[in-house]
């Protein structure tokens, strides 16, 4: 009865993510034989899941359904009702870096570990927990024997430093089963009476508290501390069995924390991220040159903002990588791949905008006609400011909200001296290059080797290199970082830029970790979907590679990227099996046998295209 348009059905979110519309009193006529159905009935109850709501009464027979094969999750996020998506084990590991455990078989709405075999096996959630807060989630050892080491199951938190997930060796925190006992990095701490088939261990973590409350069917088994909850690495629910079977809820089939102080593991109970729009903050684009002059590459994001640092590269040739920042001005450019000094190019980037920026006629890398080109585009804090906070006056463009900064300064060729950078808290990152003379972008970041001694060239394949001084061997601080004598950051008279950013729970993400020694390689949390994905490998020569969410290749946009281009080379953007991610929700998995991707030290730099949880934003999605 009636004719009705799609968007009486579906809508979208902030982020354009198709989301459904509430049907119920939408004033939707449903003629003599629609349906709607809700879905708030559990199987085996009345019509159950086939209740029909519309009032037409033509309910539908259901088959093959449980009870609990209706859980209380959705695609969509309401912070009113606290319904979201809620944490899942996950089918991509592993996780763990080293060990001997394979990944097992996942069912069951990927909540139930299921593995049979004569060997151990292990499965995790790709739900990290959040760095602060009380969370609880619980755990059903099915068995279907626990007895001894070749019956055996174990439930707990790893981190990717586990390195054995049946006694969590090296970091983590675990029960197992045929003993009882709680294992913390490798160690029983707790002798406890063996776990029978179907009891129930409820997790209460409290981050702050640095602790993890363990309670056999309701009673308290055993309080394990100094967990090492605050020590950076990223924490995760998992589990491992030998011939048995595990049974993880989340809160979706039922489960509610016995302390309502402890929330579960869902996108609605995160905390509000400090940028809810990441398109307020960076945004990329990607346009075809023409040649012409006062060409406006406009921001196509839910916000605009006027860009203060603006990096172009030409997908199709050889032409440098192009950097230019609000500190130098729009003309001043320098390239990612070389050393090259400063140079002017008046038809390049012309000026930043409101919405994007204006190229001139730009041929060598800015504007060729019909030839392609990426964009990334930071904001920053707008005209640069005198920062007099250290020992040599630097000029700054600061945004303290996603924790970014670019500035200059001129060196004074005195060992021990400081700038100031403006960002109120350490980086996690600092970048610097000399302009006046040719140099290296010059790297040093928290956990790649030694903060402020350990040192990777941004624009070549060189392997790191310690004990020349660059910094003074000296970590960056809350508002100032150290120079040594070395003429890459310090030569008297000598002009230089620096870059540097800290993680921003929701919107970046810097840090190290190593790979997994596997062609199905690490996921790495983000705590967002990436926009921009930038991956140095620095414990041995390599290219570097960047990635970008909106770059579908050869027209294809599955869930995965395998575009990537060289940050250290001037080369045409590639695609090879070897060498690509699967771009997720919260984060990105390595897909590829290339070295670079599955051993080694790796040293990443990412941006959000969206959160991915917490309080008034739209939900985050896979690629």
């Amino acid at each position: 009865n009636g004719d009705y348009a799609v968007s009486d059905f579906i809508d979208t979110d902030s982020n354009g993510n198709v989301i459904p519309v509430d049907l119920e009193g939408a004033g939707i006529t449903w003629g003599n034989n629609g349906s709607l159905l809700d879905f708030a009935i559990a199987p085996g109850t009345g019509n159950g899941a086939g209740e029909d709501v519309s009032g037409n009464d033509n309910h539908f027979s259901e088959s093959g359904l449980a009870a609990n094969d209706r859980v209380s999750d959705s695609p969509t996020d309401d912070v009113e009702l606290l319904v979201g998506n809620y944490a899942t084990l996950s089918p991509i590991g592993p996780f763990i870096t080293t060990g001997t455990h394979g990944v097992a078989a996942i069912t069951n709405g990927n909540l139930y570990f299921d593995n049979n075999a004569s060997s151990y096996l292990y499965a995790s959630s790709a739900f990290i927990i959040p760095k602060s807060g009380k969370w609880a989630f619980q755990v059903t050892f099915r068995g279907p024997v626990i007895n001894g080491s070749q019956n055996d199951q174990g439930a707990g938190l790893y981190t990717r430093k586990t390195t054995g997930m049946s006694n969590a060796a090296t970091e983590g925190n675990i029960i197992v089963g045929w003993q009882g006992d709680v294992f913390k990095n490798g160690s029983a701490v707790d002798n406890g009476t063996a776990l029978a088939v179907d009891d129930v261990v409820e997790f209460l973590i409290d981050v702050d508290a640095d602790t993890i409350k363990y309670l056999v069917n309701s009673s308290l088994r055993y309080t394990s501390t100094s967990v090492g909850l605050g020590n950076g690495e990223d924490w995760f629910p998992g589990g491992y069995g030998y011939q048995n079977e595990l049974e993880f809820d989340f809160g979706q089939t039922g489960y509610e924390p016995s302390d309502s102080a402890y929330l579960t593991l869902n996108t609605a109970n995160l905390p509000e991220p400090a940028v809810k729009d990441s398109s307020s903050h960076v945004q990329t684009e990607l346009y075809v040159g023409n040649a012409t002059n006062d060409k406006a590459i406009s921001q196509s994001g839910n916000s605009t903002f006027q860009p203060d640092h603006v990096v172009v590269k030409n997908r199709d040739t050889t032409d440098v990588w192009k950097d230019i920042d609000v500190v130098r001005g729009a003309t001043e450019q320098l390239n990612w791949d070389h050393t090259t000094i400063e140079t002017t190019e008046a038809t390049g980037v012309k000026s930043f905008d409101s919405s994007g920026f204006t190229l001139g006629t730009g041929a060598n890398g800015y504007n060729d006609n019909t030839e392609n080109f990426l964009s990334m585009m930071w904001k920053l804090g707008g005209t640069a400011s005198s920062n007099t906070d250290g020992d040599i006056t630097s000029s700054v463009s600061v945004n303290s909200t996603s924790g970014l900064v670019r500035g200059t300064y001129s060196g004074s060729g005195t060992n021990n001296q400081t700038v100031g950078h403006g960002l109120g808290q350490q980086p996690d990152f600092l970048m610097v290059k000399r302009l006046d003379t040719a140099g290296d972008w010059v790297l040093i970041a928290d956990g790649m080797g030694t903060y402020g001694d350990t040192n990777h060239r941004f624009n070549s394949r060189a392997a790191v290199g310690t004990g020349d001084n660059v910094f003074n061997d000296t970590a960056p601080g809350t508002s100032v970082f150290t120079l040594g004598d070395n003429a890459a950051t310090n030569a008297s008279g000598g002009s230089y830029m620096f870059w540097a950013g800290y993680s921003v729970a929701g919107f970046s993400r810097y840090g190290v970790h190593e790979g997994n020694g596997n062609a199905d390689g690490a996921f790495v949390y983000c705590g967002f979907t990436p926009l921009i994905v930038i991956h140095e490998l620095y414990d041995t020569a390599s290219e570097q590679y960047l990635w970008l969410n909106d770059i579908d290749v050869n027209g294809d946009s599955r869930n995965y990227n395998n575009f990537s281009a060289g940050t250290t080379s001037s080369t045409a953007e590639a695609s090879t099996s070897t060498i690509n991610i699967d771009i997720l929700s919260n984060g990105f998995k390595y897909r590829g046998a290339a070295a670079e991707f599955s051993s080694g030290s790796t040293f990443t730099m990412a941006w959000a295209k969206t959160p991915f949880g917490g309080s008034g934003v739209s939900q985050a999605r896979a690629r």
